[in-house]
């Protein structure tokens, strides 16, 4: 079995109306013979509820992200995406407490 890993970053500004280009990396990955492809957002803010084009759906689930990484940096993210697949959530409190050293 041949494994690969292909990592990009983007900066967003985000609106409803925009979020369809990250995607676009999924669907050319796939298309190139990619099992899985993955995504990792460090601060999730999705207005609109525009992460509901994210969620897996039924069939459609194999040509969407197996994850979505998000950290828990905007609790009102985190708390709209509780339970949403291929949402997971990655806390910072652990991190954020050793930087501080508390």
């Amino acid at each position: 079995m041949h494994t690969s890993l292909c990592l990009f970053s983007m900066h967003v500004s985000a609106s409803k109306h925009n979020l369809s280009f990250l995607s676009l990396p999924q669907k050319v990955l796939a298309a190139n013979g990619a099992g899985k492809v993955s995504a990792y957002v460090t601060h999730g803010v999705f207005p609109i509820q525009s992460w509901l084009q994210f969620t897996h759906k039924d069939d459609a689930s194999k040509n969407a992200f197996a994850y979505f990484w998000i950290t828990d940096s905007c609790p009102v993210t985190v708390k709209a995406l509780a339970n949403q697949a291929p949402f997971e959530v990655l806390s910072l409190a652990r991190s954020i407490a050793d930087a501080l050293q508390i």
